[in-house]
C-alpha cells in the first residue's frame, strides 16, 4: 500500500511502483573474519576502532540525507512531513546529527561524501557499508565475499534505525502517443510474477508485489531478506514537492558540519530557512 501511495499526490495516482528501497549495512566477510557481526552503535563503534586502529576505515558511510534518514528519524527528527511540516532544525535531527558527528566520523575519511565513500568498500579498504541495493552489482563485479544486516540498534536510545523507504516505479508521460498500449505494459511490468522474480533474485530489486514477498527463493535470499526487513522497519518518503526543495540545502548543511565550517545547529538552522524559502515560493 505504502509502496502505490508512493506515486500518488493530492489524491491523484501518477506512477505504478516496481520495487522498494531502503539502506542496510553491508559487511566484508573476508575482513571480519570470525568477529561477530554488529546489532547494536556500541559494537559497532567498537569495530570501527578495531579497524582504524589497524589501518583500514571503520566503514563506508556515504552521509547524504537518504543514508542518514534512519537514524534522525530514530531519535524523532524528520525532514519533510506532509502534516508536520519542515523539521530540518528540529530538536530531534538536531540530536540525531551530533550523534552521527560523535559515533562515525572518528573512524572515516575526512571527505563523507559519495564518491569518496562508496569505493572504500569495494576496494576492501573498510569492513562495513552502509548503502542501498543499488550497490549489490557492483559490489559482486568487485568479487567481495559480502553479507548483509540490520543497521544496529542505536545504543543511547534502544530503537532501531527508521530508514527512508524509496520506489522504483513506472509512469506515462503526457506525450505518449499509444497511452492503452503503454498502460498495459505499466500493468504487465508492476505484475507480471516471473518478471518481477526474475528481477528480485537476478538484481536485487526489492518486490513490491506483497504474493512475490512470500515466495521461498525470495524467503530464502538473505540479501532481499534483510533488504525487505529495512523497507517494512522504514519511512516511505514524501512525494510532493517539498522533498525536491530539500535534497540540495540538506546536502550543503551535512557537508558543512562534517567540515567543521559550521556547528550541527547553525547549519541546520541555515538549511531550514532556505528550503522554507523554497517551499513558501511553490504557493
Amino acid at each position: 500500500d505504502s509502496a502505490v501511495k508512493a506515486g500518488s499526490y493530492k489524491g491523484n495516482q501518477y506512477t505504478l511502483p516496481i520495487s522498494a528501497e531502503a539502506v542496510a549495512m553491508a559487511y566484508n566477510k573476508s575482513l571480519m573474519g570470525d568477529r561477530p557481526i554488529p546489532t547494536t552503535s556500541d559494537e559497532l563503534v567498537e569495530l570501527m576502532k578495531e579497524f582504524k586502529d589497524n589501518g583500514l576505515y571503520g566503514i563506508s558511510f556515504p552521509i547524504v540525507p537518504f543514508t542518514v534518514s534512519g537514524f534522525v528519524h530514530a531519535f524523532g527528527g524528520y525532514f519533510w512531513d506532509d502534516d508536520l511540516g519542515l523539521g530540518i532544525n528540529s530538536e530531534g535531527t538536531i540530536e540525531a546529527m551530533e550523534w552521527i558527528l560523535e559515533k562515525f566520523k572518528p573512524y572515516m575519511t575526512e571527505d563523507a561524501s559519495w564518491d569518496p565513500q562508496v569505493v572504500l568498500f569495494p576496494e576492501e579498504k573498510a569492513p562495513l557499508a552502509i548503502n542501498g541495493p543499488w550497490m549489490l552489482g557492483g559490489w559482486t563485479d568487485a568479487g567481495i565475499d559480502y553479507g548483509l544486516a540490520l543497521l544496529p540498534k542505536i545504543s543511547e536510545i534502544d530503537k532501531d534505525p527508521i530508514p527512508y523507504t524509496g520506489v522504483k516505479s513506472i509512469y506515462m508521460t503526457s506525450s505518449c502517443e499509444n497511452k492503452e498500449a503503454a498502460f498495459a505494459f505499466m500493468v504487465w511490468a508492476t505484475t507480471n510474477k516471473d518478471r518481477i522474480l526474475n528481477r528480485a533474485i537476478q538484481l536485487g530489486y526489492i518486490p513490491v508485489l506483497k504474493e512475490i514477498l512470500e515466495v521461498q527463493e525470495v524467503k530464502d535470499n538473505p540479501k532481499l531478506s534483510v533488504f525487505s526487513q529495512e523497507v517494512a522497519l522504514g519511512k516511505p518518503m514524501a512525494s510532493g514537492p517539498e522533498m525536491v526543495a530539500v535534497w540540495g540545502p540538506m546536502q550543503s548543511a551535512l557537508d558543512a558540519m562534517w567540515s567543521g565550517v559550521k556547528t550541527v545547529e547553525e547549519a541546520l538552522n541555515e538549511a531550514q530557512a532556505e528550503i522554507q524559502q523554497s517551499i513558501d515560493e511553490m504557493e
